[in-house]
């Protein structure tokens, strides 16, 4: 049965790469079922300990494309960006199926950017909405480092998880889509979070259709398109293609805090809304 399914994701990876090829352009991986809108060196810090930032984010399930309003303080600065996300499926936001309130988070530089010790925009959000927050994310990082942090993070009791690591990618899909499959399989049966890559080399749609693939046999697997979100608007990267702009960052953690939801409160929480620290913040690879 494994060898089949292997051999069935390799034919389907072929014909993405022949697509891609023959439009002369990166190939789109097929549409799953609960999308939710929305590598290489670190960017520069944004702003340290000033930035912030507020929203209005509902918590029942996205139905239309109602847009979000993000207000960002940056020295002295204020700016006001309005996004519209795309919508998602009727399985609503992650708050309301979590039984807890505490979120892990892993990631490569793209995640790593919106990290206490870079823009704290991740946490600042999402603790805002109730979570308590762990930001597990360095530069460079393949899909393996998701496994490294649940060897030693992965019992520490967590009631939802978001997973961006993709942008480090091999080139290898059947090593990519067993790392994955491992990472959600030790994180069941709660409810992940995965995003998709900006496709900036061919190979990265390899990434975003086994992140598809599995989102269709995971229950409890929700997409969050970051690459779908950042070919429609270049704005959202820096000028390296790859990793997110000020804007960009300001739209991913939205997209991610979009997914989430309000995180349960009042008994059904676990923890006092809070970022959490994290021994993972060593950003040597690139």
């Amino acid at each position: 049965m494994c060898r089949v399914r292997r051999r069935t994701l390799l034919l389907a990876l072929a014909a993405v790469t022949m697509a891609a090829c023959g439009s002369g352009g990166a190939a789109a991986p097929p549409e799953t079922r609960s999308t939710v809108d929305g590598v290489g060196d670190l960017p520069a810090e944004l702003a340290g300990p000033e930035t912030t930032v507020t929203a209005t984010t509902g918590s029942s399930p996205t139905t239309d494309a109602s847009p979000t309003t993000t207000t960002a303080r940056r020295s002295g600065r204020t700016t006001t960006t309005t996004t519209t996300a795309r919508p998602t499926s009727n399985s609503g936001p992650v708050g309301r199926i979590a039984e807890g309130n505490q979120v892990l988070i892993i990631g490569d530089s793209i995640i790593a950017g919106t990290a206490e010790r870079y823009s704290g925009l991740m946490c600042w959000e999402l603790v805002s909405m109730g979570w308590a927050v762990e930001v597990d994310a360095e530069t460079g990082q393949p899909v393996d480092f998701g496994l490294e942090v649940l060897a030693a993070r992965g019992r520490a009791g967590w009631d939802a998880a978001v997973i961006q690591l993709g942008s480090n990618y091999n080139g290898d899909p059947i090593a990519y889509e067993s790392k994955l499959r491992q990472i959600l399989e030790q994180l069941e049966p709660i409810p992940v979070v995965l995003l998709t890559v900006t496709p900036f080399e061919d190979r990265q749609n390899e990434v975003n259709y086994v992140i598809s693939v599995l989102d269709e046999e995971y229950e409890r697997v929700r997409v969050v398109d970051w690459g779908g979100r950042t070919e429609d608007d270049d704005s959202l990267l820096r000028g390296d293609g790859v990793h997110p702009s000020e804007k960009g960052q300001e739209a991913l953690v939205q997209m991610v805090a979009r997914a989430l939801g309000r995180a349960p409160s009042g008994d059904d929480a676990d923890a006092e809304p809070d970022c959490l620290p994290t021994r993972f913040t060593d950003d040597s690879l690139n």
